[in-house]
């Protein structure tokens, strides 16, 4: 029996990592060397948010993909995001913060989005502050209330594309 966890995985454009997807002729596909027209280095997903995010004005800094459901074999799915995209970042913070979304959902506004619960053990419900499609559920579990931060884009300042496998 096989068991295939996926998991999502981020890249990030220009960035030096422990291996890229490359953009060359048309095809995205993985490279263990940034080669290419354009490159994207893999990071670690949390840090997301500080090589192509700026939180204060809400826009990406850089181009970067979201590969939603890593697996092993096969073509992947992935949301590319352009640089200076419009971002809708909402933070759900909470003793025990849950999240129902995940990447590549598409939300509307005042769409259900998590539960928390605080404090006092009374659950609250957070709603979409705007609509599109989710790229990041980032979960900071360090941090005390545990926080999750959701960025969700317009349509228009996301592409879905495929990663090809050679």
């Amino acid at each position: 029996m096989s068991i295939s966890y996926e998991f999502p995985e981020v890249y990030v454009e220009g960035v030096s990592g422990d291996y890229y997807i490359v953009y060359s002729n048309g095809v995205y596909s993985f490279s263990s060397e940034p080669v290419g027209e354009k490159y994207y280095g893999h990071i670690l997903y949390e840090d997301i948010i500080r090589e192509a995010i700026d939180l204060v004005k809400a826009v990406s800094t850089r181009e970067f993909i979201v590969v939603p459901r890593y697996k092993r074999e096969g073509d992947l799915e992935a949301l590319r995001v352009s640089r200076d995209a419009r971002l809708c970042i909402m933070e759900v913070a909470g003793v025990q913060p849950i999240v129902f979304l995940s990447e590549g959902d598409i939300v509307e506004e005042g769409d259900k989005i998590a539960y928390i619960i605080t404090g006092k053990s009374e659950v609250r419900v957070y709603k979409s502050l705007c609509s599109g499609i989710v790229v990041l559920v980032v979960n900071i579990t360090w941090e005390k209330p545990e926080k999750y931060i959701v960025v969700v884009v317009k349509q228009d300042d996301v592409r879905r594309i495929i990663i090809k496998r050679s």
